[in-house]
């Protein structure tokens, strides 16, 4: 694994990555989905790692939805272990600790809760115009926890806001390790 990444790459590529698989009725990147789960974590010296929770896709095969991803897994080829394996680089090459269990949690609720309002906000699933992923049930109680309705950004918007968040949130998390508190 290497130790370092261009992260301006990382950036642009995730800023041009649809979510849903480009089941939304607009383009809607994955830069801005990891823009928005960080918002919703609670703890400042987290936001970095959901910021990150996304970008090896980026490195290794693209959004694959998580159906696929056990599907891949279970066929020899361990793709969460490889985004993990990146997870884990990135982090180490931004000078971040390992991310603790309670941020893991953390990002996984508010990842969740943009799925449904993304789902909510974006994905066509009116009679006759139904794009809803099979297998995927949506909680409008999840949803309102993302409080305001999603309307996407331009890729360059995208693509500068993961950037600029993703300084200001690795300073953070690393002012909060050197002080003992993250």
């Amino acid at each position: 694994m290497t130790a370092s990444y261009d992260f301006p790459r990382i950036a642009h590529q995730l800023s041009q990555m649809p979510r849903w698989l480009g089941r939304t009725g607009t383009f809607y990147s994955l830069a801005e989905h990891c823009c928005r789960v960080a918002t919703l974590v609670p703890a400042p010296a987290h936001r970095v790692y959901a910021l990150l929770h996304d970008a090896p896709e980026v490195l290794v095969a693209g959004d694959v939805p998580e159906p696929e991803k056990f599907a891949m897994v279970r066929s020899g080829y361990d793709l969460i272990a490889r985004e993990r394996r990146h997870f884990s680089a990135l982090a180490a090459a931004l000078g971040l600790p390992p991310m603790p269990a309670d941020a893991a949690r953390a990002i996984e609720r508010a990842d969740h809760t943009m799925r449904h309002a993304e789902y909510r906000d974006l994905v066509p699933h009116e009679p006759g115009k139904d794009w809803t992923p099979p297998g995927f049930e949506y909680w409008p109680a999840w949803a309102d926890g993302a409080r305001l309705p999603i309307h996407p950004w331009p890729m360059e918007k995208a693509r500068a806001e993961w950037l600029q968040r993703l300084a200001t949130y690795a300073q953070i998390t690393r002012n909060e390790t050197e002080k003992g508190v993250a």
